[in-house]
């Protein structure tokens, strides 16, 4: 359980934020976390918790789907998948099937009106 919320606490309290506050919160969580088995390499925000198998954090990089080009779709509605968009495509599933708000920022062009419109 205490992973699960770790998780959860993870992504809900920091999840917006920008790249160098993430590096903070990454402190933040893993000593607030101490009991919880996050790897050490990279940040917090590099996992996902796997609760069907081995209850474990593993690498987002893991579930990131092969790239299948189509020569039909425009360029700007390509959607290369990266951990990034993975991470953050999961994250909207996962408050739309419970259907909540999310809030999605970000600088321009790193790809959240695309990890949206290929969400919904």
């Amino acid at each position: 359980m205490n992973s699960i919320f770790a998780f959860c606490y993870t992504w809900g309290m920091g999840g917006s934020l920008d790249e160098r506050s993430k590096e903070r919160f990454d402190d933040t969580v893993r000593d607030a976390f101490k009991n919880v088995t996050i790897p050490p390499a990279n940040s917090v925000f590099d996992y996902y918790f796997d609760m069907k198998k081995d209850k474990s954090f593993k690498p987002w990089s893991m579930k990131v789907p092969t790239f299948v080009y189509d020569k039909d779709i425009p360029y700007f509605e390509l959607l290369v998948p990266t951990a990034d968009t993975y991470k953050y495509s999961y994250c909207l599933e996962i408050l739309l099937s419970k259907e909540k708000n999310a809030f999605f920022t970000g600088m321009t062009g790193v790809g959240k009106s695309v990890v949206i419109q290929n969400t919904l």
